[in-house]
């Protein structure tokens, strides 16, 4: 029995350990990749009401440039272009780039919407990743305030207790041992009284398309009417990318 126990955790340190390390080298590869683009969708479902999805697809471009499409459910779009901790959203109205944190937009570019952050807050927890059997995929859980890192922009600012939620995350690799998928599924205690012992849902996906191929992504107005770069943000995009 004992050599049967010692066995089995064993193969538990060891898949730990080959977890950790495939993680840390499949994010280090996105880390040191020219560009990337990814498609992201994020569900949050609140007991008694419809789910509200997030989706869209971001460019990454070394340097720590992003541009973003992100679409609610409703149909409410987001055009963000971040360049470091400096973040624009397009204004449909002003039909032009404007400052996020001056318009209700401090959030833009966060979360699901910036892979490289929710790769960073991976990265702190591998000590708790394993591997799967078939080797291709890393899984493992994250809890309180590193949940609300992921979910920014997808729910409202104190409209949960993450020191009461839970999270499992998952990492599907390529075959060049690159981050190929990110998943989160999350179980998030409310702080709205009505839904004391309920737990909201929160279902999470990134997906690569392509490494090292895309540049930029074009903005489009609903017409199909291509938005370019003001002027501020185009200099801010051509200075980060090309130190």
């Amino acid at each position: 029995m004992k050599l049967m126990m010692a066995m089995v955790l064993g193969c538990a340190t060891q898949a730990t350990q080959d977890g950790a390390a495939k993680a840390k080298a499949a994010i280090q590869k996105v880390a040191d990749s020219g560009s990337y683009k990814v498609k992201f969708t994020a569900t949050v479902t609140t007991p008694g009401s419809d789910p509200v999805v997030h989706e869209g697809e971001t460019v990454r471009v070394k340097g720590g440039v992003l541009f973003i499409y992100a679409k609610a459910s409703g149909g409410a779009e987001k055009r963000i272009v971040r360049v470091g901790n400096k973040v624009w959203v397009y204004h449909e109205v002003a039909e032009d780039w404007v400052d996020a944190a001056e318009n209700a937009a401090a959030g833009a570019g966060r979360g699901v919407q910036n892979p490289d952050e929710v790769l960073d807050i991976i990265s702190k927890h591998l000590e708790k990743a394993t591997l799967s059997a078939d080797g291709n995929t890393v899984n493992l859980k994250v809890d309180g305030g590193d949940i609300e890192k992921i979910m920014k922009e997808q729910t409202n600012q104190g409209a949960m207790n993450y020191k009461e939620s839970s999270a499992e995350i998952g990492l599907a690799l390529d075959g060049s041992g690159r981050v190929a998928k990110f998943s989160c599924a999350a179980h998030l205690a409310s702080t709205d009284p009505a839904l004391k012992g309920k737990k909201v849902e929160y279902v999470a996906s990134v997906e690569v398309q392509s490494y090292d191929q895309e540049k930029e992504l074009k903005f489009t107005t609903k017409k199909g009417t291509e938005i370019p770069l003001n002027k501020e943000v185009a200099e801010a995009v051509k200075k980060a990318t090309t130190k």
